[in-house]
């Protein structure tokens, strides 16, 4: 049990375990209110965390041997982050439907919807792309990094902006620490890629990096739920 890959796959799983606790309250919160924001929240949270879980059972496959599908000297492997980086590419949907419903009066009302169909397009298309490409090669190309880093970052940085735009103009407090942690949320899922690219770079060997860039998902998915759901400890800690 010596595999490089043995730490980081208990890792991912803790992180995943995690992840699957906070999508599981977002989901209660969801059935108590219906309202279309909360379910976006979900969504993009929910295919975050299968992210991180087809992460983890990649490593499991790699200590295992059973993601060699033919032996040397061809020796086809079955690369199961090919799936992560789709599932990222596909949370983008609901990520930006989620700011068009908060700050751009919903997003299937007028001009939004063509914006949602344009991701949902890039986003097939980049996924076709990744899992004929990548499916069967380790580790993931530098153009497939590339493409998600593309198709991400943009949304991205349009809710830091307008998070942090929008929180100067809220009248009281509660309001303004909400609208700030949706953009600590959306400069945690930046820096998510900043620290893989890291990685990436010195070999993508499991470097600190790689551990950083997991706990920034999952902190991504934790700041968005205290914006939005505005949990009870929230409310009492912008109070005192």
């Amino acid at each position: 049990m010596g595999s490089p890959h043995l730490i980081p796959m208990i890792y991912e799983f803790i992180i995943f375990g995690i992840s699957l606790y906070l999508i599981t309250k977002i989901g209660l919160r969801f059935r108590e209110r219906k309202k279309e924001v909360i379910k976006y929240l979900f969504l993009f949270s929910l295919l975050l965390g299968f992210a991180i879980g087809v992460a983890a059972i990649s490593r499991i496959l790699r200590l295992t041997g059973i993601w060699i599908l033919e032996p040397a000297p061809s020796e086809k492997k079955l690369e199961l982050l090919s799936i992560t980086v789709s599932l990222i590419a596909f949370s983008d949907i609901f990520l930006a439907a989620f700011i068009l419903e908060v700050f751009k009066d919903g997003a299937f009302k007028g001009k939004n919807k063509n914006y949602i169909f344009i991701i949902i397009a890039l986003s097939v298309v980049y996924s076709v792309y990744t899992i004929i490409t990548g499916i069967f090669k380790e580790d993931l190309t530098d153009v497939i990094w590339l493409l998600v880093i593309l198709l991400s970052a943009p949304i991205y940085v349009i809710l830091i902006k307008n998070s942090f735009n929008l929180a100067k103009k809220l009248p009281d407090t509660l309001s303004q620490r909400s609208m700030q942690s949706l953009g600590a949320g959306g400069i945690s899922i930046l820096l998510v890629f900043v620290f893989f690219m890291l990685d990436a770079a010195l070999g993508g060997k499991y470097t600190p990096f790689y551990y950083v860039a997991w706990i920034l998902a999952l902190l991504s998915i934790m700041f968005l739920y205290i914006g939005v759901i505005q949990p009870e400890w929230f409310k009492k800690q912008v109070k005192k």
